[in-house]
């Protein structure tokens, strides 16, 4: 058995809400939208829960088959294992990103001296020292973990926002200034990130011991991780104004860092650091983990945790290569993602959805796989 762990609907829900907030608390762009930005993330709210509908639908149909198994029972062993390949090349590329993002991070903002390889290492150990205890441990590490970070984000919004003379709201106006076409680009940009990532959940549907009961409390996660990225998208702007804060890299970093409440609160760097290394972790693992289930399954292994160190090593040296520098990063990010990433968080589940339809697979209510 590759994984003999069982999760319950809510821990399921825990890690959603832990990817999502992930790096994208780092990396908010205004994108094309500008001061609509937080319009666009509405927009993405409403997008990724369609797609998560999507996804429950297709893994319904298919109950204890991830998203590897349920390509090769769809399309057939050669056409299906061309596209599980594309899945786990998605999964190792998504997972040296996120580890590059937070490398970025650290050698930009807070030690410059020490060489990004480090932070890729130190980190990677880490999601392998957890995943070789297997999904229940990293799921109650999200359950420890994330209301730490949604009350320190909740808490960092409302310290910038009472900081005198530091939010103007003025700078939200005028509203749908350059029409809806900016916006929606926006919404789906940042649909392709973060919403659209959770697509890495596909390789734990089996492993949810009630997964009929899990929608709600999904869909719940997600529109209140939806709820908290808007928020926070606001405070960036009526802070820094759009100019500023499209012309920032690490924008929540700039916004705390203007906190002061009468020379006493202040300093709160730390506060968020703390938001971006455990949310990056998070991520990380789970990225971590779907490529490594989903390659012992492609090659038939009853275990996947012999491939965790040539798995570490190679997502370390890919972190390291793929981009140039942190301008190539963002360019990549927001403008290449989003055509990239979708085919692979929507149109392949969506015509696997088709074919299942079309042959009739799973067309009686699935049974509770406990």
């Amino acid at each position: 058995m590759r994984e003999e762990g069982r999760i319950s609907p809510g821990q399921f829900s825990v890690l959603l809400a832990s990817l999502l907030i992930g790096t994208s608390t780092l990396l908010m762009p205004l994108g094309p939208a500008g001061r609509d930005a937080w319009i666009s993330l509405i927009v993405a709210t409403i997008l990724g829960l369609g797609a998560l509908k999507l996804w429950l639908a297709l893994s319904l149909r298919l109950p204890g088959q991830t998203l590897v198994g349920t390509a090769r029972h769809l399309l057939g062993r050669w056409l299906g294992s061309l596209v599980s390949l594309g899945y786990l090349w998605f999964f190792l590329h998504l997972t040296s990103l996120v580890i590059r993002n937070i490398g970025e991070l650290y050698v930009t903002a807070i030690m410059p001296a020490t060489p990004i390889l480090v932070f890729a290492i130190v980190l990677v150990g880490l999601c392998a020292w957890t995943l070789s205890y297997g999904i229940e441990v990293l799921a109650r590490c999200a359950q420890i973990l994330l209301p730490w970070l949604v009350v320190t984000i909740m808490t960092l919004d409302f310290l910038a926002i009472i900081t005198p003379n530091l939010a103007h709201p003025e700078q939200l106006q005028p509203i749908l200034e350059s029409g809806w076409l900016p916006v929606l680009r926006g919404g789906w940009a940042s649909f392709a990130f973060p919403f659209g990532e959770a697509i890495l959940l596909g390789m734990v549907f089996p492993l949810v011991n009630r997964l009929p009961q899990t929608a709600r409390t999904s869909i719940w996660a997600l529109g209140l991780i939806g709820a908290l990225l808007t928020l926070t998208q606001i405070r960036n702007i009526v802070v820094l104004g759009p100019a500023e804060a499209r012309r920032s890299v690490f924008t929540t970093y700039l916004v705390v860092r203007e906190i002061n409440l009468a020379d006493f609160v202040q300093r709160l760097d730390a506060l968020v650091i703390f938001v971006w290394t455990f949310g990056t972790y998070l991520k990380a693992t789970l990225g971590y983990y779907a490529l490594a289930l989903g390659t012992a399954e492609l090659l038939n292994l009853r275990d996947y945790r012999p491939l965790l160190v040539p798995l570490g090593i190679i997502i370390v040296s890919l972190s390291i290569l793929v981009y140039d520098n942190i301008i190539h990063m963002l360019t990549f990010a927001f403008t290449e993602w989003p055509v990239y990433a979708p085919i692979f968080e929507v149109l392949i589940p969506a015509l696997m959805l088709v074919v299942a339809a079309a042959r009739g697979i799973g067309s009686k209510p699935a049974k509770d796989n406990r």
